[in-house]
Formats: C-alpha cells, structure tokens, sequence
C-alpha cells in the first residue's frame, strides 16, 4: 500500500485538490492501493488556534475568522462539486462548524482554554478537509471510504506534545486494513 500525504497547500483550493484527485486517479489506474492523508487546508489550523484563543478572551472577532473559514469551505465545495452534491456536503461542514462553534463558546464562557481544548479546537482543520476531499473524490469515481484518523491513532494524554502509541496504533491500523480493501 502507498501512503500518499498532502499538506494544506495541496487541499488549500478547488484546483490543488482537483491535482491531488488526479494523481489518486493515476495510481489507482495502475491497480495501486493507496491512503490519502491530508491536512487542513493552508492557514486553516493557525486561523483554528486564533479563534481559540480570542474566544478564552471573549474578543468577538473570533466570530468573523469562524466566518472566513466557513466561507472559505463553502466556497471550495461549491467550485470543486456539481450543484446535486453541494447541499448535502455543504451541510455536513456547517454541522462540523457548529460542533465547533460550541465549543467556542464554552471556552468563552468559562475563560478558559486547556491544551486538550486546544488540540481539539485545531483537529477541526483536518476534519473538515478530510470530508470534503472524500466527497470531492466521490464524485469523481474514485471507491474510498473516509476514515476519521481518530479512531486507529491513539497517543498519551501529553496534549500539546502528544506522543503516538505506536503499539496500539499499529495494530488498529493493520486490523482495520484486512478489512477495508477502498481507497482511504
């Protein structure tokens, strides 16, 4: 199996991911089993850790940057998508946004942003790239499963500086791939 990275420059617009699906499309062509990893898109997670820590500050302006990021998915959906998938996946990154939104606010109300918040808060970068990318790769044909890193990568409770656990990691990861035969 090949394990393909891509950095928020590569999901950062319509037109890098369109590249990223294309260079799966290949590889996949050439019966290649592949895993797609990837990250937020460019500028996403240090918007994620300013909107934190202006919330902890009750500052309002982290509403607006919510907004921009927000603004900055919807608009990427609808350039990378056709019209009859757009509203379902549209949907689905308003209700991450709102996931998050409230977490925003208990970190306003209480005044109060731990690491473990903050490593929380700035995951939402990469699960929300994650699931656009997997629709976008949907519709372009492409058999994939999405898969929520969460699940299979386990590390201490060092938030900040977590440490993976490499001895339960590994075997999530090899249980979970002699199951699952799709695109990642």
């Amino acid at each position: 199996m090949r394990v393909l990275k891509f950095g928020g420059t590569s999901v950062g617009a319509a037109e890098s991911i369109r590249t990223l699906i294309g260079i799966s499309k290949n590889l996949l062509a050439n019966k290649e089993q592949i895993a797609v990893v990837l990250s937020a898109m460019g500028g996403v997670t240090n918007q994620l850790i300013e909107v934190a820590n202006l919330a902890q500050k009750n500052n309002p302006a982290f509403s607006d940057i919510l907004s921009s990021i927000e603004k900055r998915h919807f608009d990427t959906a609808k350039a990378l998508l056709n019209v009859k998938h757009q509203s379902k996946v549209i949907a689905n990154i308003k209700l991450t946004l709102n996931e998050l939104e409230d977490i925003l606010h208990g970190i306003s109300l209480l005044n109060e942003l731990s690491k473990r918040t903050l490593d929380l808060v700035m995951s939402f970068g990469e699960r929300l790239s994650t699931y656009l990318v997997y629709e976008a790769m949907r519709q372009e044909g492409i058999e994939c499963e999405f898969l929520d890193a969460r699940t299979l990568i386990k590390t201490d409770d060092n938030f900040g500086s977590a440490r993976v656990n490499y001895k339960s990691t590994n075997a999530n990861v090899e249980e979970y791939f002699k199951n699952h035969s799709k695109t990642q």
